[in-house]
């Protein structure tokens, strides 16, 4: 079973639409936002593709093992934060904000491999990107969960969670600016479309603003 939620703020005219049960239940989400670019292509997103010359702050985060818990908090402009977890009941937030809504360019990259993960990201600024990738083509790593939240304009969220019984939840609006061009791509599962070979996957995204785009794909390949 596939469940998949797109919010846009014009049509928002009930709350019934978030009757349905979530798995892997995680405390509330924070907020995100988006901006509107080329697709990437099949091959995964790598960890903060820029030059270091642009990079003001940078952390590297890496835990391997069970029940682990990591967490990265940066403030102000250009920084990049990479997270790397590999186990089971692992838990990540990153949080990345400028120090005005015109400010950011701030890069979140996650990356677990393993079952019953948790990855949470907020950014707070303009041109930002965070990216969660959970699991691996063909392994039997399943229930991750990844809430991304952006607030700000230009934003980018990508979320790529391989296997089956994942959860992924997107959320970008602005309290500041128009909202506008942000974008939202969430992947599941590493089958043929249709195959049942990834299944039972369940997608929320919510945008708010002008010129937003959301795309979600489940049973990708």
């Amino acid at each position: 079973m596939k469940k998949i939620q797109l919010i846009a703020a014009a049509l928002l005219v009930s709350g019934a639409a978030f009757a349905q049960t979530t798995p892997n239940a995680k405390p509330a989400a924070q907020g995100r936002s988006a901006s509107v670019r080329a697709l990437p292509g099949n091959s995964q997103i790598g960890a903060t593709s820029r030059g270091s010359v642009l990079v003001d702050n940078d952390s590297y985060l890496q835990q391997v093992g069970t029940g682990n818990y990591g967490s990265v908090s940066q403030v102000g402009t250009d920084h990049s934060a990479d997270m790397y977890q590999i186990g089971n009941g692992n838990d990540a937030y990153q949080t990345q904000r400028g120090v005005s809504p015109i400010n950011g360019g701030n890069v979140a990259f996650s990356s677990q491999y393993g079952t019953r993960n948790y990855v949470d990201q907020d950014q707070d600024g303009y041109r930002q990107e965070a990216i969660v990738e959970q699991g691996a083509a063909g392994a039997n790593v399943t229930e991750n969960y990844a809430v991304q939240e952006q607030d700000g304009d230009f934003n980018y969220g990508f979320i790529d969670q391989d296997s089956d019984r994942n959860f992924a939840h997107q959320k970008q609006s602005n309290t500041a600016f128009s909202g506008a061009g942000n974008f939202a791509d969430t992947r599941q599962g590493n089958g043929t479309a249709g195959s049942g070979n990834a299944d039972h996957q369940w997608s929320q995204v919510v945008q708010t603003g002008n010129g937003n785009a959301a795309i979600v794909r489940q049973d990708h390949d």
